[in-house]
């Protein structure tokens, strides 16, 4: 059996009462912060830009566009969502994968759901399944790369989640669902330059394979074949993509390890890579700690975190650069007390009480040996003749250190807030519909709602 092949029977086979409550419980509370995000993300001026491409690209209204009155055709719809649910960097992160599991699958299913269910209800129970699914292929293929990271992996990896999420959902046979990985691996994409350069083609990147997804599962049920080695081939995924890993293991884990339970929540509106740093100085912060005293802020990080976040600061920095940037974060956190939605707001950026301090941080690489890993991470502070430490083992918002579910639920309509100017009863009913999607007897009220 190939990877394919055991990726398509997990999605085709897999059924609600196989998940453990534990499972199904923090898929609806992942599932619920992921709509808040891709909504508050409507009000991005790029996701704008997109909704404005929207009828010129699919002028059928299949599916919506979440927190907009806006519909388009089901890839399109899935293509600007998922780019409303990243443009932020506030969607949660699968941190052993450096995935975004989520982020392509959850707009792909729900627009394959719209246009595709034929009239079938399905229930809040489907939609936690394929999610669940999704999740595990999106974050297991990622979880045993065993080579630093090479190309953007929230979009190489998620489009495979997102089309095993629509082949549980819509019940696709396996056969249906093997070719359509392989037809979806020829439309994979996503570089790193945007992510060096905080360019606005980093969440594009997630959408280009929330729409790839849809598409491949098009060309799938039309009979179009794909190829059968599409991870383990001379060509296959974990040697042209990654640089290396191991397929059978994660053929093994298959409907054992549910990847969804590992799945960390986003407290903060930047990169993960940045969230510990965050985190520490706010506890130092708390400390007592004066920000006018401080002479150097030290910074211990493992590889992955100073490749991704050790930036220069420059004068001129976009929002995207800034959310990226652990220095600019780090300062911000001293000196506001927060990091939100606000703190890249264009008259920030440029905030010279910000940049002062931002340019007293070091970033060190610590000895960890993991290419791949977060935690943990060391904060140390000087000022006024004594050094302040901290030291962050589990950035806040991971399964060791999660968020509880009043924060969660705060998260949820402040960002929702944000991206619309809905009335305070509307935001709450969404969310309770989807804090109890488990007893959804029809998808048909929370899609109304988006």
């Amino acid at each position: 059996m190939t990877l394919t092949e055991a990726l398509s029977a997990h999605a085709a086979q897999t059924r609600y009462a196989d998940l453990p409550r534990e499972v199904t419980d923090v898929a609806v509370g992942l599932i619920r912060d992921s709509i808040g995000v891709a909504i508050a993300g409507a009000a991005h001026p790029s996701s704008q830009r997109l909704r404005g491409l929207a009828d010129y690209w699919g002028v059928s209204s299949e599916s919506r566009i979440w927190g907009t009155s806006r519909r388009s055709s089901a890839p399109v719809a899935a293509m600007t969502v998922a780019h409303q649910m990243h443009c932020f960097e506030f969607d949660c992160i699968h941190e052993p994968a450096v995935v975004h599991p989520l982020t392509v699958v959850l707009p792909s299913l729900i627009a394959a759901i719209e246009r595709d269910s034929g009239g079938v209800s399905l229930t809040g129970r489907d939609l936690i399944t394929a999610a669940v699914v999704g999740v595990d292929v999106a974050a297991g293929i990622g979880d045993v790369v065993t080579t630093p990271l090479q190309f953007f992996r929230p979009g190489t990896a998620g489009i495979f989640g997102a089309i095993c999420a629509i082949g549980n959902a819509l019940r696709l046979p396996e056969r249906t669902i093997s070719n359509a990985i392989g037809i979806g691996y020829g439309q994979v994409s996503g570089t790193m330059q945007p992510h060096v350069e905080g360019s606005d083609l980093l969440p594009l990147q997630v959408g280009f394979n929330a729409r790839n997804a849809l598409v491949a599962v098009d060309l799938a049920v039309a009979g179009q074949e794909g190829p059968r080695h599409t991870f383990e081939g001379p060509y296959g995924y974990y040697r042209l993509i990654e640089a290396g890993g191991t397929p059978d293991k994660l053929e093994a884990s298959l409907g054992r390890m549910w990847e969804v339970t590992r799945v960390s929540y986003k407290p903060f509106p930047s990169g993960r890579a940045t969230h510990a740093a965050i985190d520490g100085m706010l506890r130092l912060r708390r400390s007592g700690v004066d920000p006018s005293t401080i002479d150097r802020i030290v910074c211990r990080v493992p590889p992955m975190i100073h490749q991704l976040v050790n930036r220069p600061l420059e004068p001129s920095q976009t929002p995207g650069a800034a959310r990226l940037n652990l220095a600019f974060l780090a300062a911000s956190a001293i000196l506001d007390g927060r990091v939100d939605l606000s703190t890249t707001a264009l008259d920030r950026l440029s905030d010279p009480t910000v940049h002062e301090l931002a340019r007293k941080v070091e970033i060190l690489i610590d000895d960890n040996p993991n290419p791949n890993a977060f935690d943990p991470q060391t904060f140390e502070i000087h000022a006024a003749g004594r050094v302040e430490s901290v030291t962050v083992d589990y950035s806040l918002g991971s399964p060791g250190h999660s968020l509880d579910p009043d924060e969660q639920i705060a998260k949820f309509q402040s960002c929702v807030e944000f991206g619309t100017d809905w009335e305070s009863g509307r935001i709450e009913a969404l969310a309770a519909v989807l804090s109890d999607l488990a007893n959804e007897p029809s998808l048909d009220t929370m899609l109304s709602m988006l």
